[in-house]
């Protein structure tokens, strides 16, 4: 027992000098940047999500030093994916848009159709941990009303249990739908940014092949398959083509 103790004991210990680390790791991020040392703030930023940890606010951190340092790729990268952690964030995406306006490449998206765009929109609203949260609330709000349905002795608190444990039903219907969604496109769809000034697109895996366009730094692709050292990559106007996994990094 006392041995079980002494490892708790050693755990606890471990974990609070960790987050004491990660703190300090941080907070000197910070002075580097206000220092206007964008490297040295990356270099201790970086070392925080070396060890498995990420937050909006330490990619946002991240995203804002390798802007300052003109790496307008790795910017769009860093607030992509904070925005993956927290699609809410006002800030990320406030400097998401403004880093995008700096790229060259404007890519014009192919109108799709409306339903799909809602839905889209709607599962974005927040992320895989938000949208799994409100389903554990909506699934206690059915509980309670289900138990003053069964338990109240009033007539009308059991209609106003009845009727709204019906609204939960499905609300908790269309969150669970959500949520499958989102996952889903979590799993199958992989996004990266383009990290180099610019990029000839193949129009087959293959350096000998025709080229099929040319993209540039800091724009979104999506990838959509791969042939050894080859990605195939998609734009949002519908154009693909091959290109080495140098040219970019996955968000």
């Amino acid at each position: 027992m006392s041995r079980f103790l002494l490892f708790l004991f050693l755990g606890f210990l471990s974990l609070n000098l960790m987050a004491a680390d990660v703190e300090h790791l941080f907070k000197s991020g910070n002075e580097y940047y206000k220092l206007k040392q964008y490297e040295k703030a990356v270099e201790q930023y970086q070392q925080i999500l070396d060890r498995g940890l990420e937050s909006p606010a330490l990619y946002l951190n991240t995203g804002n030093s390798y802007f300052r340092l003109g790496k307008i790729g790795k910017a769009i990268l860093f607030y992509e994916r904070g925005i993956r952690l927290d699609p809410g964030d006002e800030d990320l995406s406030h400097n998401l848009a403004f880093a995008i306006s700096r790229t060259t490449d404007k890519i014009e998206t192919l109108p799709g159709i409306f339903l799909f765009q809602w839905w889209e929109s709607a599962t974005a609203l927040f992320s895989i941990t938000g949208w799994t949260l409100l389903l554990y609330v909506l699934f206690l709000l059915l509980l309670a009303c289900i138990g003053f349905f069964f338990l109240s002795h009033d007539l009308q608190v059991s209609k106003i249990s009845f009727f709204a444990g019906i609204v939960v039903i499905i609300l908790l219907l269309l969150n669970a739908g959500i949520l499958i969604s989102r996952v889903s496109v979590e799993n199958s769809s992989k996004y990266a940014v383009v990290m180099e000034s610019s990029v000839i697109v193949k129009s087959s895996p293959d350096k000998e092949s025709v080229d099929a366009f040319i993209i540039h730094e800091g724009l979104k692709v999506s990838i959509v398959d791969k042939v050894e050292n080859w990605y195939r990559l998609r734009l949002e106007d519908g154009k693909s083509g091959w290109v080495k996994k140098e040219a970019f990094e996955f968000i």
